[in-house]
């Protein structure tokens, strides 16, 4: 392991970056980009709240993500992706970053932006 790592250590880093709060005041979801016709609102919150649960068919895909750029991080400082799942069925997770440069805009770094893969987690239902 290499020596003098700085990481960011707590909850919640990227505000509002969590579904426990989705159903709050009625609103619409703005934060969070996820195709609305395979999603449900569950209570499987960590928290005891809600949550955002996704389903899909055997072999189907959902992408979830964030629906803006919210940070712009160096490339050389440690950013951590925690995830808490739940699913009754194998599955394969995928996390991806995706970068935006400066000039460009939001849009066209969504279309045009390459993702990395940063890992994924087979699970076993």
């Amino acid at each position: 392991m290499p020596n003098n790592i700085s990481s960011r250590l707590g909850v919640n880093l990227m505000n509002g970056s969590d579904f426990e709060s989705f159903t709050y005041f009625n609103a619409n979801e703005r934060s969070w980009r996820f195709d609305r016709k395979h999603t449900v609102i569950n209570n499987y919150g960590a928290s005891g709240s809600k949550s955002l649960g996704v389903t899909v068919n055997s072999n189907q895909t959902s992408e979830v993500g964030l629906q803006a750029f919210r940070r712009k991080f160096k490339g050389d400082i440690p950013t951590t992706v925690t995830a808490k799942v739940k699913t009754d069925n194998t599955a394969t997770i995928r996390f991806y970053w995706q970068g935006r440069r400066y000039d460009q805009g939001f849009f066209q770094a969504r279309k045009e932006s390459e993702k990395h893969l940063i890992g994924a987690v087979d699970l076993a239902g």
